[in-house]
C-alpha cells in the first residue's frame, strides 16, 4: 500500500524504515547534522513543496524523504493503512 506524505507524493509502506518529527529549533543536533549531509550526498528528496520541513522519512535505501506534512497525519495514515490491511486479511 502506498502513502500520502505530500500532495501528489506517495511511498510504498514497505519502503518507510523510520519517520521522525522535525523541528529546526528543538530537533536533536545529530538529526539536523544528518539531513544537512545527506542533502550534500544528494540522498535527499524534498517533498515539502515550498513548505516548511516538518517530518523526515527514512527509506531502507538510505535515501530521506523531507516532507512538509506533520508527523502526527503520517503516522495516522500510516496506522489506516495497516488497519485496513488486517482488515481484509482472509480469516
Amino acid at each position: 500500500m502506498y502513502i500520502r506524505i505530500a500532495k501528489d507524493c506517495y511511498v510504498e509502506e514497505d519502503r518507510i524504515y523510520m519517520y521522525s518529527a522535525y523541528n529546526s529549533q528543538r530537533a536533536p543536533v545529530a538529526l539536523i547534522n544528518l539531513v544537512k549531509k545527506k542533502r550534500e550526498q544528494g540522498k535527499t528528496l524534498d517533498m515539502t513543496m515550498g513548505k516548511k520541513l516538518r517530518t523526515v522519512i527514512f527509506l531502507d535505501t538510505g535515501e530521506l524523504l523531507l516532507s512538509g506534512t506533520s508527523y502526527k497525519t503520517i503516522h495516522t495514515r500510516i496506522l489506516s493503512v495497516n488497519n485496513k490491511d488486517k482488515t481484509t486479511e482472509p480469516k
